[in-house]
């Protein structure tokens, strides 16, 4: 008797999982090239989880953008050939403690429906970072819902390994 008792509440349990899963996969829609969930690695471990993608049928933007090592960002930086606007979405205060040189700070609070004016052309190059990488990767799929081609996040300046500079 128990032991049909405990097949009986396995089969049950396995059954609530596979509803579940289906419910969570017909209401959501979620795609395997969603990147619906990014974990965020930083200094002291895992900072921050961000949920992205497209979770519903009626998202019709398209929020792709690039994520890129903080390596390869320096290699662009650094071979003086590509063209490319350099975004720093932290707060003004946390920009003028510390940035990379060349940023223009742009808030990720301040993007929203318009085109931020520092950023004329959509088919520019842009870089993207903030502080741990929970904001840059706001800020670079709203700009890429917004119509900007190339959009490269790399994460935050607390892993950041090259010089920095202070107003």
């Amino acid at each position: 008797m128990k032991k049909k008792m405990r097949i009986s509440l396995v089969c049950g349990i396995l059954a609530l999982v596979v509803v579940s899963f289906v419910i969570f996969i017909v209401f959501f829609k979620v795609n395997k090239d969603d990147n619906a969930m990014t974990i965020i690695e930083g200094v002291d471990g895992p900072t921050s989880v961000f949920l992205a993608g497209k979770l519903g049928g009626n998202n019709t933007a398209d929020s792709s953008y690039k994520q890129i090592s903080q390596e390869e960002a320096k290699i662009i930086m650094d071979d003086g050939v590509t063209d490319y606007v350099l975004v720093d979405v932290r707060t003004m205060e946390e920009y003028k403690e510390s940035h990379i040189s060349g940023a223009v700070c742009i808030p990720n609070e301040s993007i929203v429906d318009e085109q931020p004016k520092e950023l004329p052309d959509k088919n520019k190059l842009i870089l993207v970072y903030c502080r741990s990488g929970r904001r840059s990767k706001e800020a670079a799929a709203k700009l890429a819902n917004m119509g900007y081609t190339d959009v490269r996040e790399f994460g935050g300046i607390i892993d950041w390994k090259h010089e920095t500079t202070a107003e």
